[in-house]
């Protein structure tokens, strides 16, 4: 061992001379420039100014698994959360084809009695209901925490003694949180203009296709799907039904939250897709698949509801 490597003496190998400012005996190196160009075989480089071509850095990223939602309950819970709009779009599927049976006439409406109470059906229906019950409790969790509730010019906390208020700014909450995504957005800088986005637009019919969906999809899967095919009511009459169905109000009602919820499915899906599975790469092509079928299946419930009426 020399003899500046022993305890207490200073190695001139880890040291640095005459009080340089770098640390460890590494010369400084020379000023380099980072450009924009293609990197090299060996690599991220850099250049001196003015010496040979010069190379961009990239940043590492490391590689993240399709499954990443799996290593943790929270973002295993978190996934569910964002699949309960697939059982959401299935109930919007459900109720068109109750409308078009009872539309259809009595026997058509009988045969959509005996094909709901087949076991697969039940199953299926029950699983979305357990679903759609998960959308209704973790939104009505989140949009009171979304949107700040005043009352007397102070906050409202969203939980303890205040729980009542908590359920009330719920209600009221999912178009606060589409109007927050508005709101929200960086204002350009004078003189400058930015290309418009239909962002802010998706997230409004999002939260509130999400409040009608919590607030009316839970009542009327269970009922329909499960407790109806299960013998636990006795099925609606016909004739009552149908004139229930033939009041404007009702096929208004009834078009709104298919368009809402198809377009909040369409929404919550699109991130699904992007985040849950990493397919952020065919971002456009989800996009269109995901509000193309929404408006595709806006089209089909408007259809199907005006030949009812």
């Amino acid at each position: 061992m020399p003899q500046g490597g022993r305890p207490r003496r200073r190695d001139p190998t880890l040291q640095a001379d005459r009080g340089d400012e770098v640390a460890q005996g590494v010369p400084v190196a020379p000023r380099c420039a980072v450009t924009a160009g293609p990197v090299g075989a060996g690599g991220m480089g850099t250049a001196p100014a003015g010496a040979g071509p010069a190379y961009s850095a990239r940043s590492y990223r490391p590689p993240v698994s399709r499954l990443w939602w799996l290593r943790r309950r929270s973002y295993f819970l978190c996934m569910l959360r964002e699949l309960s709009s697939v059982f959401v779009a299935w109930f919007v599927v459900f109720l068109l084809m109750l409308v078009d049976a009872v539309s259809s006439g009595p026997v058509a409406y009988q045969e959509f009695l005996d094909w709901s109470a087949r076991p697969w059906v039940i199953a299926l229906d029950v699983i979305a209901s357990a679903f759609v019950l998960l959308h209704a409790v973790t939104w009505f969790n989140l949009a009171p925490t979304a949107m700040v509730v005043r009352l007397r010019g102070r906050s409202v906390p969203p939980c303890g003694t205040h729980s009542a208020l908590r359920v009330v700014g719920g209600v009221f909450g999912g178009c606060g949180v589409g109007d927050l995504a508005m709101t929200t957005q960086k204002r350009p800088a004078r003189g400058r203009s930015t290309p418009r986005s239909l962002e802010p637009a998706a997230w409004l019919l999002f939260s509130t296709g999400g409040m009608a969906a919590a607030l009316l999809i839970p009542v009327l899967l269970v009922l329909s799907g499960v407790a109806i095919p299960l013998g636990w009511l006795a099925a609606p009459d016909h004739s009552h039904l149908l004139s229930v169905l033939h009041h404007p109000v009702t096929l208004l009602v009834l078009f709104g939250l298919c368009v809402l919820a198809l377009f909040h499915w369409a929404h919550r899906f699109r991130f699904v897709l992007y985040h849950g599975l990493r397919l952020d790469r065919a971002g456009g092509v989800i996009e269109v698949l995901c509000y193309g079928g929404a408006v595709v299946g806006s089209v089909v419930a408007a259809y199907v509801l005006i030949s009812a009426w």
